[in-house]
């Protein structure tokens, strides 16, 4: 079972391939976890909220599952959401079908309709965790969710001991701090947004979207922090965030389109994974968006974003 400690480094999320028809497309996903292990990735994440769990079937859920560990094994750890939008019982089944599998973590959500307690997310990890005690368990503290957890909170998620650690959805650095802490034993991972200020006072992964679009820069960055070279770590992330706002904050698209159709099209934008369209009901972003992320990313790769945009 995966530990603690070995949630460290770069993690790519992989956005689920469907057909044009909407069916699951193995090949293409087996497919773009050997492109992410072969650029030096070394945590796979897959079927979370980007990767469309909630359109997945429970068999679906299980050849994603299958399929991963496959391709990964021996190459690289592999982190696969088991979020539900059911209830306790869904999570489990899908949590023990990862673990059978050969999934190292699984990454959880709560259900979204009606927003859960703190202490009712805290009785569904332990109830997850005393049902399937053979597979290391995540929390995505997401306001998607509708609860958001703070450090008194993983501090009692701590005490299971499969409870491994946390991917935090939030953009604050103080309010990423409050919660590690408090609990400093588990992995606490941020997204783009905070990777070297996080990074710089003690967060453990990144989990990614660079990865997924330009896994080499995403690498890179990794070491500069690694290597505590922080002024070129920092100019580096400046770059990823003007780079953010030019593609997946785009206004002018969110104004259109949900962040499975702005991710999924921006990773296809970006050429390194081919991932298609979204699941319906939801659209996939049309040409002129395509087109325009294909240019940005184009004068990334030439450094246009060293500077002001």
């Amino acid at each position: 079972m995966l530990r603690r400690e070995d949630i460290k480094g770069v993690i790519a999320f992989m956005p689920t391939v469907f057909t044009p028809s909407g069916v699951l497309d193995e090949e293409s996903n087996r497919e773009n976890v050997r492109t992410l292990i072969s650029r030096g990735i070394p945590i796979v994440q897959a079927t979370g909220g980007a990767a469309e769990f909630y359109a997945l079937t429970v068999n679906e859920h299980e050849a994603m599952m299958r399929a991963v560990a496959e391709e990964a094994a021996g190459r690289a750890r592999t982190i696969c959401g088991c979020g539900t939008v059911m209830g306790t019982s869904d999570a489990i089944e899908r949590v023990r079908i990862a673990m059978e599998c050969g999934i190292d973590a699984a990454m959880l959500t709560t259900p979204p309709y009606f927003a859960a307690t703190p202490s009712e997310v805290i009785r569904f990890f332990e109830e997850i965790a005393s049902a399937v005690p053979g597979i290391g368990l995540t929390h995505y503290n997401t306001g998607r969710a509708k609860v958001v957890l703070r450090g008194e909170d993983y501090r009692e998620l701590a005490t299971i001991p499969s409870f491994l650690g946390v991917k935090h959805g939030t953009a604050n650095l103080y309010e990423w701090f409050s919660s590690y802490s408090l609990s400093p034993e588990l992995a606490h991972f941020v997204t783009d947004e905070l990777w070297v200020p996080a990074m710089m006072v003690g967060a453990t992964a990144v989990d990614s979207i660079l990865a997924a679009t330009r896994p080499v820069f995403a690498i890179n960055l990794w070491q500069l922090c690694e290597h505590r070279k922080w002024e070129e770590a920092m100019a580096f992330q400046c770059k990823a965030w003007r780079f953010a706002r030019a593609t997946n904050a785009l206004p002018e698209a969110e104004a259109l389109y949900g962040d499975c159709s702005i991710d999924k099209g921006v990773v296809n934008a970006a050429g390194v994974l081919r991932v298609g369209g979204p699941r319906a009901p939801y659209s996939p972003v049309d040409d002129r968006f395509l087109e325009l992320w294909r240019h940005r990313f184009r004068e990334f790769d030439e450094g246009k974003y060293d500077g002001d945009w």
